[in-house]
C-alpha cells in the first residue's frame, strides 16, 4: 500500500510514532506536499492519503472517505463580500523570500510557512481561517480527510488505519517531545510550536462531520463541487 505523507509540522502527532519506529509503517510513505498527494491520490498513485476537503469533494466519486482533522478554502469570501484577484505562486516555507518580493497585497499560506510567517510577524493582520468559519457558522473547519481510493484493497486499508490511530495516540501524548522537533526543523521558537501542535483537532465528531457537510453545501450551491454525499469506508 502506498500512503501519502504531509511533511508539515502539523502532521507529525500522526506520523510521529511512525518517524521514530515505535509504530510499524503500514506501508510505502510517499511524502509531498498538500497539493502533491491530492494529485497523487486523485490520479491513482496513491491507495491512502490525506486530501483537501475540497478536492476530496471534486473526486467523491473515486474516492472513500477514512476520517478526517481540522485545510481548503474556496476563492471568495461569503462573509467579508470580497472579489480578490487571485496569482497563483508557490508559498512553500523555502519561497517566503522570493514570495515576498512579488506585488501583492496578502496572500495565503498554511502549514509550515504560515507558522514561520506568524512567528516572523511579517504581515501587520492575520486570519486564522478554522476560526473564522467557527465564527461564521459555530462548527469546526474541517481541512482535510483522509481518503482512500475505492479500489484499493480493503484489507491493507484497515491495517493502515489502525496504525495511524495508534501513531496517533502517541503523538498526542508527546506533543512537548514533537513541538522541540518543530522548533528545530523550523527555526519557529519552542514555545509557538507547543501552541500550535496543541491547537490541532484531529478528531472527528458529529460536529466536525456537521462543518464539513456545511462547507459541501456551500461548494455545491456555487457549482464548484458536484452535489454528492459523503461515503466512509468501512474498516471497523
Amino acid at each position: 500500500m502506498r500512503l501519502g505523507r504531509i511533511g508539515y509540522i502539523n502532521c507529525a502527532p500522526v506520523y510521529g510514532a511512525i518517524d521514530r519506529e515505535i509504530v510499524r509503517a503500514p506501508g510505502e510513505l510517499v511524502t509531498g506536499t498538500p497539493a502533491e498527494l491530492n494529485d497523487l491520490l486523485v490520479a491513482g498513485e496513491l491507495d491512502v492519503s490525506v486530501i483537501s476537503a475540497v478536492e476530496y469533494a471534486r473526486h467523491a466519486r473515486d474516492l472513500v472517505l477514512r476520517d478526517a482533522a481540522d485545510g481548503a478554502v474556496t476563492r471568495n469570501s461569503d462573509v467579508g463580500k470580497v472579489k480578490p484577484k487571485f496569482a497563483e505562486a508557490r508559498a512553500e516555507a523555502q519561497d517566503l523570500e522570493a514570495l515576498a518580493a512579488l506585488p501583492h497585497e496578502a496572500v495565503l499560506v498554511i502549514g509550515d510557512a504560515a507558522l514561520t510567517l506568524a512567528a516572523h510577524g511579517t504581515y501587520p493582520h492575520r486570519y486564522d481561517l478554522g476560526a473564522e468559519w467557527k465564527t461564521w457558522t459555530g462548527l469546526p473547519f474541517v481541512f482535510a480527510v483522509w481518503a482512500a481510493r475505492r479500489s484499493a484493497d480493503r484489507d491493507a486499508v484497515r491495517r493502515g488505519h489502525e496504525a495511524l490511530l495508534v501513531s496517533r495516540a502517541w503523538g498526542l501524548a508527546h506533543l512537548d517531545e514533537l513541538a522541540a522537533d518543530a522548533a528545530r526543523a523550523t527555526g519557529v521558537p519552542l514555545d509557538a510550536c507547543r501552541e500550535y501542535l496543541g491547537g490541532l483537532d484531529y478528531a472527528f465528531t458529529y460536529k466536525h462531520l456537521a462543518g464539513l457537510t456545511d462547507f459541501f453545501r456551500r461548494l455545491a450551491a456555487d457549482g464548484i463541487v458536484p452535489d454528492g454525499s459523503l461515503q466512509f469506508l468501512q474498516v471497523a
